[in-house]
């Protein structure tokens, strides 16, 4: 998995997840593998589906379900582990999981929009000074607060 950053507005980067076949396959094939075993189709016991039929009717969600997972903790541990400082939420750009081959044999690029924290620097040395208050407290206001607490 290849993690990259590119200014694109002052304060918008674009956070690129480029995820190869090497990455995601193994566990693509072992999830594939599993579901396959509770499928039931028509004309098929339960399990008994062929990889190919399965691979096509169900490929595409395992796999959509598969990078989905590895892109989010992927660019999560990136963002945490470069500690860069983003307000909102990582957008994702374009629509990359209508694109997916049920083959698992290509690589895919996640480009996620960031709008990054402004930096600025606040000087509070030219303000107003406050006065001092006093504040006294009698004996009779003390009594007032006893008598509504009650």
């Amino acid at each position: 998995m290849n993690i990259s950053i590119e200014a694109k507005e002052p304060l918008v980067d674009w956070l690129i997840v480029t995820v190869e076949p090497a990455d995601y396959q193994a566990d693509y094939e072992t999830q594939l593998k599993n579901y396959r075993k509770r499928i039931a189709l028509p004309g098929f016991r339960q399990g008994m589906v062929p990889a190919s039929l399965g691979r096509k009717r169900f490929g595409s969600s395992i796999l959509a379900v598969q990078l989905n997972q590895m892109v989010g903790k992927g660019r999560s541990r990136h963002i945490q582990d470069q500690g860069i400082r983003f307000v909102g939420r990582p957008y994702l750009v374009g629509d990359t999981f209508a694109e997916l081959d049920p083959e698992g044999q290509r690589p895919y690029a996640f480009t996620f929009e960031l709008g990054r924290e402004p930096e600025f620097e606040l000087t509070v040395s030219n303000l107003p000074e406050v006065g001092d208050y006093t504040v006294t407290v009698t004996d009779a206001d003390i009594d007032r607060l006893i008598v509504r607490a009650r």
